[in-house]
């Protein structure tokens, strides 16, 4: 078979940057067939000497990936693509994916119908023809995709970019114990500054991918911030990070007529951590044990549904532990949060941080003028009680300080007696913040 020269270079996913100019996709997407077959592990290319070689397709996610970076321009159409069986070292042609029919040229941001012969097509007995590419610059990199399904077609995109794509180096989350009132922020730091047109975007689902939403993150250098939504109790949420040349918009766009797999080819690089995903599960912030009661584990929506029931003195009764998601945010209630239940040496109460991270913080409610004992956290004649790792916070509404109509917070915490007889004793405050 006579080969078209194709001096595309492997830079195998090193940092070189290059000038930018506008970035050229092309993504096809072939029908599926219920038949098994082995899937394409290289892509056949001719090499910069000109003679015909190939290069070891790596796994990315669910799908096959390669990076080649062109050291001399052609024309379109005078260079070719293909994929096929083996290994760089020894590649068998029997069985390969490329077009049905010879002299199809790949065209940039068309989507080529499932009824045309070209994309990565199954063949046999060394069948087909080769694929021919799009117009080649010096310089830019080729980043080839390839799906990996159990079929004998196979979708497959080529991306184009002046810049070789960053590395996602790091995904991380916070809070790490997500309540349903709270968003979470997901930062990602890239080896370098990503390329003004290299989209970022965390990928999220609530349902095991078969729906997707794209949260893109502002960057600021190397690293960069996205944010989903807080969701309901209970509800799992898993997602990973990917880079793209196209946007937001496109993606979503060609989601809707193609299907999910869009995502797979629109990605320049990924962070999937390992292969995993990233995920947590939506959980009531406030979980409170005990060593006797009607419920000895129960979890709480707020920090003040907890101190209700355990002022109760019914629900949780002998060692009470309440614990605070870390990251956790609330505004007090109207009085502050009022504790008379008490705790003995034998049995304390003891209100904590739970997971690492940041301080639950709470916030100081709106109090009404001229309070003289505005306290976010009292307690009243209580005994053996530790409060341990939040953080408390004036409100910002809270502003009059003249002393008829003031409305400013007094204390954060306040230790009060309940009779005259009764004050509260061998209570600890410790690892706070107080603002």
């Amino acid at each position: 078979m006579q080969r078209a020269l194709l001096q595309l270079a492997n830079e195998n996913f090193s940092l070189k940057k290059g000038k930018f100019l506008i970035p050229m996709f092309v993504l096809f997407f072939m029908s599926f067939t219920n038949q098994v077959f082995a899937q394409p592990t290289v892509l056949g290319t001719q090499a910069v000497a000109g003679s015909y070689s190939t290069t070891n397709l790596n796994t990315v996610g669910g799908f096959k990936q390669i990076r080649l970076q062109a050291t001399s321009a052609a024309g379109s159409g005078v260079r070719n693509w293909e994929f096929a069986q083996g290994t760089a070292a020894a590649t068998s042609y029997s069985t390969n994916w490329r077009p049905f029919t010879s002299g199809n040229v790949l065209s940039s941001n068309t989507f080529i119908p499932t009824s045309f012969g070209n994309g990565a097509k199954y063949n046999t007995g060394g069948g087909g023809a080769s694929g021919l590419l799009p117009a080649i610059t010096s310089g830019n990199y080729y980043t080839f995709n390839v799906s990996n399904n159990a079929s004998a077609d196979n979708v497959m995109s080529l991306l184009e970019t002046t810049f070789n794509p960053a590395v996602i180096s790091s995904v991380t989350q916070s809070p790490a114990l997500p309540a349903a009132s709270s968003a979470v922020t997901v930062t990602v730091t890239m080896t370098v500054a990503p390329n003004a047109a290299e989209n970022v975007f965390v990928r999220y689902t609530t349902d095991n991918f078969f729906t997707t939403t794209l949260a893109q993150c502002n960057f600021v250098g190397a690293v960069g911030t996205a944010t989903i939504p807080a969701q309901a109790v209970t509800t799992n949420v898993k997602y990973y990070v990917y880079s793209s040349n196209r946007s937001a918009a496109s993606i979503n766009t060609d989601v809707t007529t193609y299907g999910q797999g869009v995502h797979d080819m629109s990605t320049l690089n990924l962070n999937n951590s390992a292969g995993a995903n990233y995920s947590y599960t939506v959980v009531n912030p406030v979980s409170v044990t005990s060593t006797t009661g009607t419920s000895t584990t129960a979890t709480y929506a707020t920090l003040a549904a907890a101190v209700t029931a355990i002022n109760g003195g019914t629900i949780h009764t002998g060692t009470i532990v309440c614990s605070v998601n870390a990251g956790y945010t609330e505004t007090a209630p109207a009085a502050g949060y009022i504790l008379t239940a008490t705790g003995a040496a034998g049995a304390p109460i003891t209100f904590i941080k739970n997971g690492a991270g940041a301080n639950p913080i709470i916030t100081a409610p709106l109090w009404a003028a001229n309070g003289l004992t505005d306290g976010i956290f009292k307690i009243i004649g209580g005994d053996y009680i530790t409060i341990d790792g939040f953080t408390f916070q004036e409100n910002s509404a809270n502003t009059v300080t003249a002393s008829a109509t003031n409305t400013m917070t007094e204390m954060a915490i306040g230790l009060f007696l309940a009779t005259a007889t009764n004050g509260a004793q061998n209570n600890t405050i410790q690892n706070c913040t107080i603002t």
